[in-house]
C-alpha cells in the first residue's frame, strides 16, 4: 500500500462519516486497520522519528482523540498513571521500556 492509497482510504472514510455513515468499516476491519496504524507509528517513533500521530490542531476533535486513546489503552490492557500513582512506586521512574514489538506479534 502506498501513501496515496492510505490517503484515498482516509478520504473515503471521512466522506462516509460526513454523510452519517458510521458503519463503513466492519468492527474487524476497523480493529485490523487501527492495529496496523499503531504498529507503523510505534515503529517510526522507536526508530527516532519525532512526529505526531495527527496534524496539529486538526484531523480529529479532542473528543475523538480521547475516546480513541481510551479505547486503545483498554484494548491493550493498559492504565494511565497519575502523579499520585507514580509517587507510590518503590523506586524512581527513570526509564519506560516497551516490549519488543516483534516478540509481541508472535
Amino acid at each position: 500500500m502506498s501513501s496515496a492509497d492510505a490517503k484515498r482510504l482516509a478520504g473515503e472514510i471521512e466522506r462516509a462519516l460526513a454523510s452519517g455513515q458510521r458503519d463503513l468499516l466492519s468492527t474487524e476491519a476497523l480493529q485490523v486497520l487501527m492495529a496496523a496504524v499503531c504498529k507503523v507509528y510505534g515503529a517510526r517513533v522507536e526508530a527516532g522519528e519525532q512526529l505526531l500521530p495527527l496534524p496539529e490542531r486538526g484531523g480529529a476533535t479532542a473528543t475523538d482523540v480521547m475516546v480513541t486513546a481510551s479505547g486503545l489503552l483498554k484494548a491493550a490492557n493498559l492504565a494511565v498513571f497519575g502523579a499520585r500513582h507514580v509517587a507510590e512506586l518503590d523506586g524512581p521512574l527513570t526509564e519506560l521500556r516497551f516490549p519488543a514489538r516483534r516478540e509481541a506479534a508472535r
